[in-house]
């Protein structure tokens, strides 16, 4: 039982953690498309960054399906397949809710109308 609640609490931290780097990977991309050329991120690339120093296959594996259920049930991303830049094709996740650029400084309906920062 106490298992379960430890593995509840890591899935909670997980899902706060991977939304955050979703977020950041939008107002990234908004600011700076060269650097980071896409506005998604894998579902695997990031279970794999979170979840490296977890070597059980089977939890790693159990546990990421519960963050990947909580994650796209949130209005703010959107999941799709996608082919990666690897050729891989993958599931991403993209940040579609208001606070990613405004997190990065951006306003989205201001200045000069483009939503980018006033220089």
């Amino acid at each position: 039982m106490a298992n379960k609640a430890v593995e509840r609490r890591r899935v909670k931290a997980l899902v706060k953690e991977a939304l955050e780097r979703v977020r950041e990977q939008e107002a990234k991309h908004y600011l700076d498309y060269v650097t980071y050329p896409t506005s998604s991120l894998t579902s695997l690339q990031l279970r794999d960054e979170l979840m490296q120093e977890e070597h059980s296959i089977a939890k790693r594996t159990r546990m990421w399906e519960e963050v990947e259920k909580i994650v796209e049930e949130n209005s703010n991303v959107r999941s799709n397949m996608e082919v990666t830049p690897s050729g891989d094709e993958g599931r991403v996740w993209t940040w579609i809710g208001s606070s990613g650029r405004r997190a990065a400084g951006v306003l989205d309906n201001g200045g000069d109308g483009t939503g980018r920062p006033l220089m």
